[in-house]
């Protein structure tokens, strides 16, 4: 049978990245993508075709930011938005929307983009596939633990030392000593482990307080990381495997007093 593709918009005055992403997304076979380089050009295209997923580059040239770009394709038709960003930023506004927004870092890894499109295009398909009334009715039914996740937070179970994560559809098994980070985007947090990295639909501080992990320790607004697992640190940065992670002036003294001074 065959699959009808997902519609993607890539806007971005950085051509080099849309032509990178385009190839790779075109090849995979599951994807029509078109390119925009400003705001009001997106916005036109998408007036033609009613995209899926959108990834906009939080500096555009012209007259509409980033925001304004999101908020007027928002108007038009519900898209996903996936925010790209330069590596250690992200946008400061993000518009409030029932879609789904998060980001990607430049340049995009191969398996960091497709596992974000898993989880932010995701949930859109489930807002369209499902009325308010199918939502109520899955979270009463017995035995909707799985499907109530979709629609608040992800799903992780415990046992001893290890959680299990859902990821494709099954849940994978990662042990706590294998955590190497947590990094924030808006509603959700990439957990970060010694060889891969999943995109779990939470805010930072539930999942700190769900884990319950003394050795996660928070040192940013945006990121924790496992202390056991730091390879060096100074007043504003630490390395952790081969992460550079910002140290917030809030959260250095927190911090230090983690480490035992002898």
């Amino acid at each position: 049978m065959k699959t009808s593709k997902r519609n993607v918009l890539l806007i971005s005055p950085d051509t080099s990245s849309t032509t990178y992403l385009a190839q790779v997304l075109e090849g995979s076979g599951g994807y029509a993508v078109k390119t925009a380089t400003t705001g009001r050009a997106a916005v036109g295209i998408h007036k033609k075709t009613a995209f899926d997923l959108a990834f906009c580059d939080v500096k555009l040239r012209g007259s509409w930011s980033s925001v304004e770009t999101v908020r007027q394709l928002l108007m038009l038709n519900p898209v996903s938005i996936i925010y790209l960003t330069e590596s250690g930023t992200e946008p400061e506004t993000f518009p409030t929307t029932a879609s789904q927004v998060t980001y990607l870092h430049k340049p995009v890894r191969f398996d960091d983009l497709f596992h974000t499109i898993e989880v932010v295009a995701g949930d859109l398909d489930e807002r369209l596939k499902l009325s308010t009334a199918t939502q109520e009715a899955l979270e009463t039914s017995e035995g909707s633990i799985f499907k109530k996740s979709r629609f608040k937070q992800e799903a992780i179970f415990r046992i001893d030392d290890s959680i299990f994560i859902k990821s494709n559809y099954q849940f994978i098994k990662v042990l706590l000593t294998d955590i190497v980070l947590l990094e924030a985007s808006n509603t959700y947090v990439s957990l970060i482990t010694v060889n891969r990295k999943f995109v779990l639909r939470q805010t930072l501080s539930s999942l700190l307080e769900r884990l319950r992990l003394d050795t996660l320790v928070r040192v940013h607004r945006s990121f924790a990381v496992n202390i056991r697992r730091v390879d060096l640190f100074s007043e504003h940065e630490i390395s952790i495997e081969q992460h550079k992670v910002p140290l917030g002036r809030h959260f250095r003294q927190q911090f230090i007093d983690r480490f035992q001074c002898l």
